[in-house]
């Protein structure tokens, strides 16, 4: 089991999300599944979180439409062979409805409300591992951030490109 971390510094190191990795050999990425959790607090079972997830130029890979309500869980499956960077994305369907409970203030919140967090992304590369599993956090997002991503962009920068 492999796992990289993302905690200051720069470049692809410190923009690569928590991935868990099981692979020794090549891998066919005709048809990649890439399963995870989106973890900000205790989820609410009717939040309207979705999570997609875009290549490095900011096209659609694949998306789950439904992030589970109590586990945070989603799976995206990848079916057009594409490797490299994959940038995730949480998106909220319904600013006005909370998604997850904050347990500082055990009040219910909505990741789309203006104050919170503006984005939660995270970036993994395909290339020579097979990532069975992505944790979307505030502490992706802030990898993303240092890695050059712009709040918002789901387009990465070309250092980052030529770095993984």
């Amino acid at each position: 089991m492999g796992a990289a971390g993302a905690a200051g510094g720069g470049g692809a190191a410190a923009a690569a999300a928590v991935v868990s990795a099981a692979s020794s050999g090549p891998v066919n990425l005709s048809s990649l599944s890439l399963t995870g959790t989106v973890t900000l607090g205790p989820m609410l079972a009717a939040n309207q979180l979705r999570v997609v997830a875009y290549d490095r130029d900011g096209k659609i890979l694949g998306s789950d439409e439904t992030v589970e309500g109590t586990t945070g869980a989603f799976e995206i499956k990848i079916t057009n062979g594409y490797s490299g960077v994959v940038i995730f994305k949480v998106l909220d369907g319904n600013p006005n409805d909370a998604d997850y409970m904050d347990e500082a203030t055990k009040t219910g919140l909505s990741l789309g409300k203006t104050g919170a967090l503006p984005d939660l992304r995270a970036i993994v590369v395909t290339e020579g591992i097979v990532p069975k599993t992505v944790h979307i956090n505030p502490l992706t997002e802030l990898a993303a951030v240092k890695s050059g991503l712009a709040e918002g962009s789901v387009v990465t920068i070309q250092v980052l490109w030529q770095s993984s």
